[in-house]
């Protein structure tokens, strides 16, 4: 079998982290390789197969990016847009095209960044330890927000920099982007994606909504694992929830360039500041990105030259903060030598 190898070594490393969750490489035309392994949820003693949904963080910022590009192409809109012609109510919205926000060049000032900090500092003061705290944080940080409390929080702060001008990574701007997508196509940003997105390439458990997730999410908290919950997060900066087989079949709709034009598939996978695209991160000599939302944990590794990519879906890790980092090294090394496999 092609590849045996270099699954194996995979296999190896995963089972050295207690990987809990599942994985897959594929081709553009087939799943070269799929594994599921531990608990999808432990309190009911349910397995994590290929078929259970969870949910994919902000790897659901390449669903946003692919239908605000669908919008584009259609001609509904342009990415020189002012956010203003969308969302007027945002202080800054006049400053600020949709491209910027598609690039992480919007200078905003994020929601989650302004929450979080805000919630620690209020469970340290009543005696939390730092772990609780993180965790307590970002569970309530990732909650739905509706347009009004995003803007309420969002309003008021400065931008960090000029618009076009600098990389920093922001939920916000996809979360203003979601606002968009429904401003656009008079439609919910879950119905959206449902019918354009993931109807059309067959992923039947997708769906956005945290609430929808099969496995619950888990992270280690003063040493003891801690569920997360579900939560109800609607914004396309973190909302997808799917299964290991969706996210297959999403991975090869980008090595086939399913839905969009080439074009646009190149304009989303171009590097600005060579760290991120449109929904892609540069990651070693590949592209992809990775999710974080209630202790679920996923990631996508892409080389568009060898035409492979990987999906990780997993629902614990030993911090809440982020995911192991002995095992993250590990993986990114991997997929650095199996990019140059033949």
């Amino acid at each position: 079998m092609a590849f045996e190898a270099e699954f194996q070594q995979l296999d190896a490393l995963n089972d050295q982290g207690h990987f809990n969750g599942a994985y897959a490489v594929v081709a553009p035309d087939a799943v070269l390789h799929e594994r599921a392994m531990g608990q999808a949820d432990f309190e009911q003693n349910l397995a994590f197969t290929p078929t259970t949904t969870t949910a994919i963080g902000s790897v659901s910022k390449q669903f946003t990016m692919a239908a605000v590009l669908q919008l584009a192409e259609a001609g509904k809109l342009s990415l020189q847009d002012p956010l203003s012609d969308y969302v007027p109510e945002f202080d800054h919205a006049e400053e600020i095209s949709l491209e910027n926000l598609l690039t992480m060049q919007s200078g905003i000032t994020d929601y989650t960044e302004i929450l979080v900090g805000q919630l620690m500092g209020a469970s340290i003061a009543r005696g939390d330890s730092q772990s609780k705290a993180g965790f307590d944080a970002l569970v309530a940080a990732s909650n739905d927000l509706p347009k009004p409390q995003l803007l309420e929080i969002l309003n008021g702060h400065p931008l960090k920099s000029q618009p076009g001008t600098e990389f920093a990574y922001c939920n916000a701007n996809y979360a203003l982007l979601t606002l968009v997508v429904e401003a656009v196509s008079h439609t919910p940003f879950a119905e959206y994606v449902k019918a354009n997105i993931f109807q059309p390439l067959g992923m039947t458990t997708a769906a956005s909504g945290t609430q929808y997730s099969q496995a619950n999410g888990y992270a280690n908290v003063d040493g003891v694992q801690t569920p997360s919950g579900h939560g109800n997060h609607q914004a396309g900066d973190g909302s997808i929830v799917l299964s290991l087989r969706d996210f297959e079949l999403w991975a090869q709709a980008i090595l086939n360039q399913k839905l969009l034009s080439p074009e646009s598939w190149q304009l989303a996978e171009t590097m600005h500041h060579n760290i991120y695209g449109m929904g892609f991160m540069q990651q070693g000599t590949g592209i992809g990105h990775g999710g974080h939302i209630y202790g679920f944990w996923s990631g996508i590794f892409i080389s568009p030259d060898q035409k492979r990519a990987t999906v990780f879906l997993y629902n614990r890790s030993d911090s809440a903060m982020a995911p192991d980092q002995p095992w993250t090294d590990q993986l990114n090394a991997w997929h650095e030598a199996f990019w140059q496999a033949d």
